[in-house]
């Protein structure tokens, strides 16, 4: 019976890391189609492969599509696509920064403990031997790992406290009361 009761406690301490995502990886498969919109710019050129879940992204001057996924570090393990080549008016894109290749971000977005997610950033326009293309549909396998807190941990302690210079410190207290019918 002790060697019962001896073996579920191990047996818990080594699952419940790995149920937690501690150890475990996940794969998460994405098929998924980019919608395009047209779109005038302030030069009065229209843009007609403006992605319709996507922005222009003004840093690194590229359209980029945006899809959320649940909160977590991803890897790429596979991309397939279909893509289509389309007429530009140059004007339209002149001040876009194009790739030859079709690129992926992706970003961490916290609102608070409970509301995280991750999206994934791809720039859905490219240029390959002065043609122009735009993503259709793609597939793509991600590789979920851990998320772990970047930020880095203070470890260092002051050995004297603020309050300690020899001034009187008051402590306010704002209290509002709210009545309703």
């Amino acid at each position: 019976m002790l060697l019962i009761r001896i073996t579920i406690i191990v047996l818990l301490f080594v699952i419940t890391p790995i149920s937690n995502g501690f150890y475990a990886q996940s794969y998460l498969q994405i098929t998924d189609t980019v919608k395009y919109s047209t779109y005038a710019q302030k030069n009065n050129s229209i843009v007609d492969f403006y992605p319709s879940s996507g922005y222009l992204n003004s840093s690194i001057n590229n359209l980029i599509f945006q899809k959320k996924l649940p909160h977590g570090n991803y890897k790429v393990e596979e991309f397939e696509f279909t893509e289509e080549r389309v007429e530009v008016n140059k004007n339209a894109i002149s001040n876009l920064n194009l790739d030859n290749q079709y690129t992926f971000n992706f970003h961490h977005q916290e609102e608070h403990v409970k509301n995280k997610g991750t999206q994934l950033l791809l720039n859905c326009l490219r240029m390959h031997n002065g043609e122009f293309y735009r993503i259709k549909n793609f597939k793509i396998k991600l590789r979920k790992g851990v998320v772990y807190n970047n930020l880095p941990k203070k470890t260092e302690f002051s050995n004297q406290s603020v309050l300690s210079n020899g001034w009187d410190w008051y402590k306010l207290v704002y209290q509002m009361m709210v009545y309703t019918k």
